[in-house]
């Protein structure tokens, strides 16, 4: 789905039936083109849901698969700065970890960042494309870095109560989510892990985008009881709610700022641990 910030004016850009689910979509640097997995949800299985990476062009809303490759799973998808190439986290049908992965446009041709025994899980590329944002799952879970074109041991930047969903903000710091006394909010941390900020207070927040000037963060809240599409200053002064779609999820802005893409469904929910709402959103409002 796409939506005006403003306005809150929405429009469907694609869907499939189920068993096909949409997922994880991500907008180009040019805003032409919004790229998304396509899993089949009817298969359960260790080896995942035979996930693939789409591109969907916005003008005209054709659709394609970008790569002839399949995952076990995928979990978020980040676009290089140049447009040349998507890197997301995934874990291939032979391994039990999900690792960086950098998938080329429009060629399609994937090849594996990270390795070994200890899972990636999520990823967002610094403007400069210089750098990834992931979160390590260990025995204590955090947010790290590492550098994308040199092979390192990542660097913690947070670690605490199940931080998720960071984004690299265009002055090089980290926006991510955290629980905290219940509920999910929104934080702002340096890249060295100093000046740690809460942005959000009240009702559960979550899937925050940031827009290309840095100045405006879009979200996902339940501060008035039911999963909404908000949008706050970088600093999380002056929230507003954009949209009020029922089981609204992964919300992003355009590179212009104006549209703020997302997913959702037709069925009322009262609140976001019920169904309507995504299953990343579920689980971290239940924990």
């Amino acid at each position: 789905m796409v939506a005006d910030v403003g306005s809150g004016g929405e429009q469907r850009l694609v869907s499939h039936k189920l068993p096909e689910v949409l997922d994880y979509p991500a907008w180009s640097s040019d805003g032409r083109i919004i790229a998304c997995t396509l899993v089949d949800s009817s298969i359960a299985s260790p080896k995942g849901s035979n996930a693939r990476i789409i591109a969907v062009r916005v003008r005209d809303r054709t659709e394609k698969v970008l790569s002839g490759l399949t995952w076990a799973f995928v979990k978020q998808l980040a676009w290089l700065g140049d447009g040349r190439g998507l890197v997301m986290s995934a874990r291939d049908q032979d391994t039990g970890a999900s690792h960086i992965w950098q998938v080329s446009y429009p060629q399609g041709v994937g090849r594996k960042v990270t390795d070994g025994l200890i899972s990636e899980v999520g990823a967002s590329v610094s403007r400069d494309s210089r750098q990834i944002v992931t979160v390590e799952e260990r025995t204590f879970s955090g947010v790290w870095r590492l550098r994308s074109r040199e092979a390192q041991d990542p660097e913690p930047v947070v670690s605490g109560s199940e931080p998720a969903a960071p984004m690299w903000t265009p002055d090089g710091r980290i926006v991510f989510e955290q629980q905290l006394n219940g509920y999910r909010n929104i934080w702002m941390i340096d890249a060295n892990g100093s000046n740690q900020k809460q942005l959000t207070l009240a009702g559960n927040n979550y899937e925050p985008s940031i827009s290309r000037d840095g100045r405006t963060v879009v979200y996902v809240s339940d501060r008035n009881g039911r999963p909404a599409i908000w949008r706050m200053n970088s600093d999380g002064g002056h929230p507003a709610m954009v949209v009020q779609a029922d089981g609204t999820a992964d919300p992003e802005i355009s590179p212009d700022g104006k549209l703020d893409r997302f997913h959702g469904n037709r069925r009322a929910v009262a609140n976001p641990a019920e169904s309507g709402v995504s299953r990343r959103a579920r689980d971290r409002v239940k924990r």
